[in-house]
C-alpha cells in the first residue's frame, strides 16, 4: 500500500514522498507498521509519545538484534531520546520515548519516512534470512543423494550409538551397570 506524504504548504508542497509501507491506524490513533518479518512497529501519541516494537511470535536473538538496529537508526536520526530505550511491557518488545516537536513538524510523517528508509537498509537482512530458511527447509524435506539413505541401506547392529543397553546414567555423572 503506497502512502503519499507532502511536506510544506498543502497547495504547493516543497517535497512529496511516496512510501510503500503496510500501515494501519488503530482506533486509539496509533500507527501500526507491519512490514518487518520479525516484529511490528507501533507509534503511539496518546497517552505516551513512544515507539514500540512487538515480536511476531518468534522471540529469538535475531528479533532483538533487528529491533536494536531500528532503535539505533532512529537514535542517529535524532528521532528518539537516547536514555529512553528499554524493554517494553510485552515480552520481547522494545520501546523508546520521543519528544513531540515544538515546531510545526508532523512527527507521524517523520517517523514514517525514517522507518521507510530503515526498511530499505534492512531489506538485505530479510532477504538473506528468507533464503537461508528456504535452503534449510529444502535440505530437510528433499535431501540429495549424498545426504540421504534408503530404507534398509544401513545394517542393523546390536550396539549402536551412545546409549548402551544395561548401562544407566545416574545423577552427578555417576554411571553404573546393573546386571540381571
Amino acid at each position: 500500500m503506497a502512502i503519499t506524504i507532502k511536506i510544506g504548504d498543502a497547495t504547493k508542497p516543497e517535497k512529496v514522498f511516496v512510501l510503500n509501507l503496510n500501515v494501519k491506524r488503530s482506533p486509539a490513533g496509533d500507527l501500526m507498521i507491519f512490514d518487518h518479518d520479525d516484529f511490528d512497529i507501533i507509534i503511539q501519541q496518546k497517552p505516551f509519545t513512544r515507539v514500540l516494537t512487538i515480536p511476531k511470535g518468534n522471540n529469538s536473538e535475531a528479533v532483538y538484534q533487528s529491533s536494536d538496529r531500528l532503535f539505533k537508526f532512529l537514535l542517529k536520526r535524532g528521532m528518539i531520546k537516547p536514555d529512553s530505550i528499554q524493554g517494553g511491557s510485552i515480552y520481547g518488545s522494545l520501546e523508546a520515548i520521543y519528544k513531540p516537536s515544538d515546531e510545526n513538524y508532523n512527527m507521524e510523517n517523520l517517523f514514517l519516512i525514517n522507518i521507510h528508509d530503515w526498511m530499505q537498509e534492512e531489506r538485505p537482512y530479510i532477504e538473506i534470512a528468507q533464503e537461508l530458511e528456504a535452503i534449510t527447509q529444502d535440505s530437510l524435506l528433499d535431501p540429495n543423494q549424498e545426504m540421504s539413505t534408503e530404507l534398509g541401506e544401513v545394517p542393523q547392529e546390536t550396539i549402536k550409538g551412545t546409549l548402551r543397553p544395561g548401562y544407566n546414567y545416574g545423577p552427578y555423572w555417576q554411571a553404573y551397570t546393573y546386571e540381571e
